[in-house]
């Protein structure tokens, strides 16, 4: 389990690593609140861009054995009012961390994030 705040990719390649293993996940299936596509517009990114690579999401990401999914859905909710979202699956080969995209094609995500220690120039 880890916090979200330097993009998911990054944070994907973090929880694999530690877990040796890989990751498929679902473009189809990332949730993002609808104003994040005004806000990768203002910085020239795509949404799905943006929340791969961009900061500040202040989400949770963690992986679970499937056969617990729907009770830790029904726990976090009753509890929280929290919804989950499956958006993939670990895989057992740690060196493949993919998206499949809209189109069905698996694509290799970059480990990269936001860097909180690159200069702004100013």
């Amino acid at each position: 389990m880890i916090d979200v705040t330097d993009g998911l990719a990054s944070e994907l390649y973090h929880v694999c690593q530690q877990s040796s293993v890989g990751v498929v996940i679902d473009e189809k299936s990332i949730p993002f609140h609808p104003e994040v596509t005004a806000a990768s517009a203002e910085f020239g990114l795509s949404a799905l861009q943006y929340i791969l690579t961009g900061g500040e999401d202040f989400e949770i990401l963690f992986t679970a054995p499937p056969a617990v999914k729907d009770e830790m859905q029904a726990s976090l909710q009753n509890s929280f009012g929290l919804q989950l979202s499956h958006i993939g699956i670990t895989t057992d080969q740690p060196d493949k961390i993919c998206l499949r995209n809209i189109h069905g094609d698996l694509v290799g995500l970059p480990n990269q994030g936001f860097d909180h220690f690159v200069s702004s120039g100013g």
